[in-house]
C-alpha cells in the first residue's frame, strides 16, 4: 500500500504540472519606409506645429483560423501572444496595452525633430484571436473594446489605449487540461494612421534620416484563474526613411556687376561715380523672431583700409570702393551707418508669420579719389554680400 500510495502522488504533482504550463509567440512587427521632401511654399511644414506628412499603410489581417500554430503568421502584421495552461473548468483572460510614441530625432546642428501618429479618419481596430488547443475548431475572433482612438497627436512623449476581457471559451477537458492561446492583431478593418511630425524653427535646408524608430506597440498579458501570468514579446510598429525641409529665406540682387568708366589722374577727389543694387528677400513660412542681418566683404582685388570703410582698388590708397546699406554712400565717414566691411548688420525682424514675405534693401556704392592713383589698366574688385537669417 505504501508503494501504491506513492504513485499516486507521483501522478498527482506531474499532473498539476501541466497546468501551469505557458508560452508565447514568436509577434510580428512591421517597418514602413517614409520618404517626403517639402517644398519652400508647402503650408504643411510650418515649424513648431504638428502636421499630417502621409499615411502610413500598415499590413493587417482577417480574422484568424490557424489552429495549434503561432497566429501572427507571417509575421508582416503587427500580432503578439501567448498562452496559458487551464484546468477542467478554468478560463482565461486578457489585457492589451497598445502605447503610441512621440519620437525625437535630432540632427547635427542640434535642431529637434518629432514624430508620432494618429488616426484621423477612423479609429483602430485590434482582433483578439483565441484557441483552445485541446479541442479541433475551438477558435474566436473578436474585437478589443480599446478606450483611446488616437484621433490626434498625443499631448506629452506617449499615451495609451488599453482593453481588458475574459476568454470566450472554457477548457472542458477533463484529462489533461487545455493549452488556451490569445493574441492580438491589427484587424482588417481598422483605419490606417498618418504619419504627423513636428519640425524646428528651421531657416536653412536640411535633411533628416532615420532608422527603426519606433511609434506604436502592442502589450498583451494572459491569465489564467490559478494566477499564471504571461506576457509576450511586444508587437512594434517602425518607421524609416528621410524627410527633407526647404530653405525658408531667400535673395537676390537685380544687379550683380558696375562698370565704373574711366577714372583720370587729374579728377577732383571725392565721389567719381555712384551705383546702387537691390536686393529683393523672399521668406515663406519664416518663424516669429526671425532676425535677418547682411554682412559686406572685400574678396579680392585691393585691400581694406585700417578702418575697414574704404576698399583701396589694386592696394592703391589714392582710389577705393565705399559702401552702405539703405543710405547713400560716402567717400569719407566717421560713423559707423551700415557702412563697414566685414561687420555684420541687423535688417529686420519678422513679427508676425505669413505664407510670404518680400523685402527689398538698396546696397549703394561709390568709387572715391583720395589722391593721384599710382596704378594704371583696367582693374576689377570683388566684393561678397552674405545674408544671415537667425530664429531667436
Amino acid at each position: 500500500m505504501t508503494k501504491k500510495k506513492s504513485v499516486f502522488i507521483l501522478l498527482l504533482c506531474l499532473l498539476w504540472a501541466k497546468t501551469t504550463m505557458a508560452g508565447v509567440f514568436i509577434p510580428g512587427d512591421q517597418t514602413i519606409n517614409v520618404n517626403k521632401s517639402f517644398g519652400v511654399a508647402d503650408s504643411g511644414a510650418v515649424s513648431g506645429d504638428w502636421f499630417k506628412v502621409s499615411q502610413l499603410n500598415m499590413n493587417t489581417s482577417g480574422n484568424i483560423s490557424s489552429f495549434n500554430s503561432n497566429p501572427c503568421y507571417p509575421l508582416t502584421f503587427l500580432c503578439t501572444g501567448g498562452l496559458v495552461s487551464l484546468g477542467y473548468n478554468g478560463k482565461a483572460n486578457y489585457s492589451l496595452e497598445i502605447t503610441r510614441h512621440v519620437a525625437t530625432i535630432t540632427d547635427d546642428a542640434g535642431n529637434n525633430y518629432m514624430f508620432t501618429l494618429a488616426f484621423p479618419d477612423n479609429p483602430p481596430v485590434v482582433g483578439i484571436y483565441e484557441n483552445n488547443r485541446a479541442v479541433v475548431g475551438r477558435i474566436w475572433n473578436t474585437r478589443a473594446a480599446i478606450d483611446n482612438s488616437f484621433n490626434s497627436p498625443p499631448v506629452s512623449q506617449q499615451d495609451t489605449a488599453k482593453a481588458s476581457a475574459s476568454a470566450q471559451g472554457y477548457c472542458g477537458n477533463i484529462s489533461v487540461g487545455c493549452n488556451y492561446a490569445i493574441a492580438a492583431y491589427m484587424h482588417a478593418d481598422s483605419g490606417m494612421p498618418y504619419l504627423y511630425a513636428k519640425f524646428p524653427k528651421n531657416i536653412s535646408a536640411k535633411s533628416i534620416s532615420f532608422n527603426d524608430i519606433k511609434l506604436l506597440e502592442f502589450k498583451l498579458t494572459v491569465r489564467n484563474k490559478a494566477g499564471d501570468t504571461v506576457i509576450p514579446v511586444t508587437a512594434k510598429l517602425y518607421i524609416s526613411g528621410t524627410i527633407s525641409v526647404p530653405q525658408r529665406c531667400y535673395i537676390r540682387a537685380d544687379k550683380n556687376s558696375f562698370d565704373f568708366g574711366t577714372v583720370y589722374s587729374n579728377a577732383n577727389n571725392g565721389t567719381i561715380k555712384n551705383v546702387s543694387t537691390s536686393i529683393t528677400t523672399d521668406c515663406y513660412y519664416v518663424p516669429v523672431g526671425t532676425t535677418q542681418y547682411l554682412k559686406m566683404d572685400a574678396v579680392s582685388g585691393g585691400v581694406l583700409n585700417d578702418k575697414a570703410t574704404v576698399y583701396q582698388v589694386a592696394s592703391d590708397p589714392a582710389l577705393g570702393v565705399v559702401f552702405n546699406i539703405n543710405n547713400y554712400s560716402q567717400c569719407e565717414s566717421n560713423t559707423n551707418d551700415r557702412n563697414f566691411f566685414k561687420q555684420e548688420y541687423l535688417i529686420r525682424k519678422v513679427f508676425t508669420q505669413q505664407q510670404h514675405q518680400t523685402s527689398t534693401d538698396t546696397i549703394n556704392f561709390s568709387l572715391c579719389k583720395y589722391g593721384v592713383p599710382s596704378v594704371t589698366g583696367q582693374k576689377t574688385v570683388v566684393l561678397k554680400l552674405t545674408s544671415r537669417w537667425v530664429v531667436n
